[in-house]
């Protein structure tokens, strides 16, 4: 009994806590998902809805004519169930190979100052399902799979690598802060404002700038001090930024429209 109680009490396995994603991230996990799998899904960019894979028309090769119907949607499923990104990039290394281009036909230009490149080499595309496989032409290539050029191009380029899945990983723009962001700071608070005056008991921290003022003019404004003190062209944020940061009204609120409002101020 004594042996059955020690043993229950001994410590198991500690177990890490479970990353709890926001809804945003949770959102972004699963477009991606069903990015990868080749199913609709709505895109965390642009919101559009993007209809899900499906194979292309038949070649002007006749490639269709050599695999039966039921084997092309077999290969097109089996691709689009990999799932993943680099796994998919691996499959299409292996099925895409770059040969040299064994003869040139030679083509008339239009000027000899500008001759027509030749390629020096060019894809030779393979697809294998159950132990069988089937040689066919670029376009054929793609429209089965129901994939782009460029999807292959990324995979090619690895040069033997797979190569891993990039989207969403770009590496985040300047952030801008220290002294640059409390440079605009200070040139949006030097401005002078003043209350509202018929809405000043129920907004009393509402401040509003001159009616003169846009905030266009402000950032004109900032940017001419900016270059009169010499300060580098990376420190003169856009105008969008200082846009974005300014949170003063620099009109005043439409029940506000008695014309005295700075003499108010004043004579308080």
């Amino acid at each position: 009994m004594a042996d059955n109680n020690c043993e229950s009490d001994a410590p198991g396995p500690s177990r890490g806590r479970k990353k709890t994603l926001k809804p945003e991230e949770w959102k972004q996990n699963v477009a991606k998902k069903k990015r990868n799998l080749g199913e609709e899904y709505v895109s965390r960019k642009t919101g559009a809805l993007i209809p899900a894979k499906v194979m292309g028309p038949p070649c002007s090769d006749g490639c269709y004519d050599k695999i039966p119907l039921a084997t092309r949607q077999d290969m097109f499923k089996e691709f689009w169930e990999i799932g993943d990104f680099t796994l998919q990039n691996s499959y299409l290394q292996k099925q895409v190979k770059q040969v040299p281009v064994k003869r040139h036909r030679i083509r008339k230009t239009k000027t000899q100052d500008n001759p027509r490149k030749m390629r020096s080499c060019m894809l030779q595309c393979t697809l294998t399902i159950s132990g069988t496989s089937y040689s066919v032409c670029k376009q054929g290539f793609l429209n089965i799979l129901g994939i782009k050029k460029g999807r292959v191009d990324t995979a090619l380029k690895a040069a033997g690598t797979p190569q891993t899945d990039k989207r969403g990983r770009h590496p985040q723009a300047r952030t801008i802060g220290g002294d640059v962001l409390q440079y605009v700071k200070d040139h949006i608070h030097s401005f002078l404002t003043v209350s509202s005056h018929y809405t000043r008991a129920k907004s009393p921290h509402h401040r509003n700038l001159e009616t003169n003022l846009t905030v266009k003019k402000m950032y004109r404004m900032y940017v001419k001090q900016m270059k009169n003190e010499h300060h580098p062209t990376e420190d003169i944020v856009k105008e969008s930024f200082y846009r974005n940061l300014f949170n003063t009204t620099f009109k005043p609120p439409k029940t506000d429209t008695c014309s005295k409002t700075l003499n108010c101020v004043e004579s308080e």
